[in-house]
């Protein structure tokens, strides 16, 4: 399932926006694209490392088994393939931040 973002901004911040930047959609598009690229490749290097045991002992075997199929088993991270990464992402146990504050501010300590 695809995630759509929306952002509001008033008109003035618009005009200033569009004086500056030639194609505003075109611009957010990319600002968001890379950080998370930038967050796919946190999150492999995390996974790759094995910090926290993030994958159940069949998660890394599939994962294993990626990378065997794509080629990236001596590469970095960072340079694996996006599928992999996309992979890896969908599989890692990690609590995202917002559950994470959530505990937090609950007193659950998780």
């Amino acid at each position: 399932m695809a995630k759509q973002f929306k952002v509001d901004v008033s008109d003035e911040e618009m005009r200033a926006f569009e004086l500056i930047v030639i194609d505003p959609d075109a611009w957010v598009d990319n600002a968001v694209r890379n950080k998370i690229r930038k967050c796919l490749i946190y999150v492999t290097e995390a996974v790759a490392k094995n910090r926290l045991g993030l994958l159940d002992p069949a998660d890394l075997a599939e994962i294993e088994a990626d990378l065997i199929a794509a080629g990236d088993v001596m590469k970095e991270p960072k340079n694996y393939s996006e599928d992999v990464k996309k992979k890896i992402a969908k599989l890692t146990k990690m609590k995202t931040r917002v559950v994470r504050d959530a505990e937090e501010e609950a007193g659950l300590g998780g």
